[in-house]
């Protein structure tokens, strides 16, 4: 029979830890002092960008796809969604999830209706408009 420790007959053992309260139930003293591990530091959550913290690092490359669709969106009239898809050959639910990107980047985007009933994308924030007139 192998011992507690063991786990399916391997031969690496298994680390335990006793805690403070478990050696004062079983009545041993804790000569421990001083050894405790630090506690590992929360993971943080995403931090949303202001458009001022935009910078040409958190813009798209010249030239990129992600840089057609910021160009089109920054154009006075705006972008479709049928425009963004032609432009660059994605389908229509990348095309939305790349916008869902632009807006967690910290562009602030837009929706307008036409009176044709198309959904018109444009870029507000000066900031995210200028870099990324920049890059494209």
């Amino acid at each position: 029979m192998s011992p507690p420790w063991r786990i399916d007959d391997e031969e690496k053992p298994l680390g335990l830890k006793i805690t403070k309260a478990g050696l004062a139930a079983i009545g041993v003293a804790d000569d421990t002092a001083g050894q405790e591990e630090p506690a590992p530091k929360p993971k943080s959550g995403r931090a949303k960008k202001r458009a001022s913290e935009i910078s040409k690092a958190g813009a798209p490359r010249a030239g990129s796809k992600q840089g057609q669709i910021i160009a089109l969106m920054t154009r006075k009239t705006g972008a479709t969604l049928e425009d963004m898809v032609e432009a660059t050959g994605w389908l229509p639910h990348t095309t939305r999830a790349a916008l869902t990107g632009l807006r967690r980047k910290g562009y602030g985007l837009a929706k307008d209706k036409k009176k044709a009933g198309k959904t018109v994308y444009r870029i507000e924030n000066a900031a995210g408009a200028s870099s990324a007139a920049e890059a494209a």
